[in-house]
Parts: C-alpha cells; structure tokens; sequence
C-alpha cells in the first residue's frame, strides 16, 4: 500500500468529520490536532498487505475521533485504554462493512501485529483486541 492509497481510502469511508492526513515516517499511527489530523506512518502503510487492512487502521483513527476520544487527556498523551481501542476498532469495522471492505481480511492483520509487538503489556493488549475483533467479524459475517 502507499501514501496515495491511503489518501484514497480516507476519501471512500467520507467521514463527515473529514481530518487531514498527514504522512510520516515510521509505522505509528495517531489522532492529532484534537481530532483534525491523522498521521500515519509510511513504513505502516507499506507493511499493509490491502485495502482492508488500511480501511480498518484508518477508520479506527476515525473511530478515536468520532467518540470523542482525541480530546482526552489521557489520548493526547499516549495512554492506550483498551475500552477506548476496543471501541475504535468496533467503529471501525461497521465503517468498513458499511463501505463494502472486507472485514475478514482484518483478524490477519492483528495476527502480523502481534508479531512485531514489543513488551509483554503491548503484545497482551494486542492479543485481547484480536480476540474481541475476531467475535465482532464473526458476528458481523
């Protein structure tokens, strides 16, 4: 995937909030601004192996912002709540199927991410949104 595919993507899930994107280096991914800009990094964009699988990262930033989340403290500065990610994600995949992606292919990218996860905390979150992301596909399908 690339920077353009990206751009591309953000345009089909038109979310009426509309945030810019902005590309950076790296493989994070944030809501900044207070919910105007999503950032993203090119090497994450690069290691996404379709459409869906960027769909989903975008539209959970989306999710952050249309809940509300990117305007807590604890968001702006990096506190990763699981009921906060666990919502995103949710958010993200009726997004998804609600503009035609497919979001089966979307367990697979948890199962990458787990491998490239650092630190036993980060690895077991990962593992628990996984879990939960599989229950909603299969509900979903």
């Amino acid at each position: 995937m690339t920077p353009a595919d990206a751009m591309t993507i953000l345009g089909r899930l038109a979310h009426p909030l509309a945030p810019k994107l902005r590309i950076a280096t790296g493989f994070n991914m944030k809501v900044k601004d207070g919910g105007g800009t999503i950032r993203i990094g090119s090497k994450l964009i690069a290691s996404l192996t379709g459409e869906s699988e960027l769909a989903f990262m975008l539209g959970h930033e989306l999710g952050h912002i249309a809940l509300g989340h990117a305007g807590t403290w604890a968001y702006r500065l990096g506190f990763r709540r699981p009921d906060l990610e666990q919502a995103a994600d949710g958010y993200s995949l009726r997004l998804m199927r609600a503009r035609g992606y497919n979001v089966k292919d979307v367990p697979w990218l948890f199962a990458r991410l787990m491998a490239r996860s650092s630190g036993k905390a980060r690895r077991e979150l990962t593992v628990r949104r996984a879990a939960i992301v599989n229950a909603i596909v299969g509900e979903m399908t």
